[in-house]
């Protein structure tokens, strides 16, 4: 077995795993991690409905596993769906990164089909493979509640369907306030992951906008010294619907952590992890949005 010592990303590999495949971003600042390992690649991306192409960004384990130039890697990387055998072949494609160093960077144009499953293999020219199976979720849509004159105490958020996990759920509050100088607009996001059930039909996320708006109240008294109304203008809600298997340790995305190769992998025959997924989201707002001053 031989010692390999790898630059990985401390910022991509938490980051990739939320937004690489929804933005194309590239990364920055390498640590170095040390391995025992024969295995040919490492790979991380998302596939997305969303998205007319598939992105999966590939590292050899040869040495080092950033690319040090800009020359051909050896590797064949093809995608199957299983309900229909329909077979593509990836592009490489060499990206430089800000600090000049080299990228491998696959890429399939194609939308990833809702509730498809995609086998996915980086074959080296040794015939040493690496692979994943990735299920892109069935489709789902939010559904929030008609609007109502005042925000209500609750505000139940539907997922419909049975979507087999929820990440990044966030809830932000779009609203004025009367301060010293006049009328101030902000907005506050808050984190919902975790929070809600699976009925029949839909995931329900009840989001407590009392308790959040008096949450906010109090961030508006610390920053402006003012204690006032809040009155709510919009409320959006924000998600990703995701694969299983897109989970991290302890359901927090800390890139600390995931750092570390085969704390979070679905990667057979190497390292990384390849998820699935699309972003949903949906804005309620009352009928009433006047703030009335004192």
């Amino acid at each position: 077995m031989t010692n390999y010592t790898y630059h990985i990303n401390r910022w991509c590999i938490g980051f990739y795993l939320i937004i690489f495949a929804f933005t194309g971003v590239s990364c920055s600042e390498d640590v170095v991690a040390v391995l025992g390992t024969d295995v040919p690649y490492s790979f991380f991306g998302v596939l997305s409905p969303q998205l007319d192409r598939q992105v999966l960004r590939l590292y050899s384990i040869d040495g080092v596993l950033e690319p040090i130039s800009p020359t051909p890697i050896d590797a064949d990387v093809t995608s199957v769906a299983r309900s229909n055998l329909t077979t593509r072949v990836w592009r490489d494609s060499i990206i430089t990164e800000p600090d000049g160093m080299f990228a491998h960077v696959f890429t399939a144009p194609f939308a990833a089909e809702f509730g498809e499953t995609y086998e996915i293999t980086a074959t080296r020219s040794d015939g040493a493979a690496t692979g994943v199976v990735v299920t892109v979720p069935a489709f789902s849509e939010l559904v929030v509640p008609p609007k109502l004159e005042k925000p209500p105490a609750v505000l139940d958020v539907q997922v419909t369907g049975t979507p087999p996990n929820l990440i990044r759920v966030q809830v932000i509050y779009h609203y004025k306030f009367q301060s010293f100088t006049g009328t101030e607009r902000d907005s506050t996001a808050i984190a919902y992951d975790g929070v809600g059930s699976q009925q029949p039909t839909s995931f329900l996320i009840p989001v407590q906008v009392s308790r959040d708006t008096a949450f906010i109240r109090s961030l508006v008294k610390d920053r402006f010294g003012v204690d006032t109304e809040i009155k709510v203008v919009l409320i959006r809600t924000k998600l990703i619907v995701a694969n299983r298997e897109w989970s991290p340790p302890g359901g927090i995305f800390d890139p600390e952590i995931l750092v570390e190769p085969g704390t979070m992998s679905n990667v057979t025959g190497g390292f990384g992890f390849v998820g699935a997924g699309f972003s949903l989201a949906k804005s309620w707002a009352p009928n009433d949005t006047l703030l009335v001053k004192r």
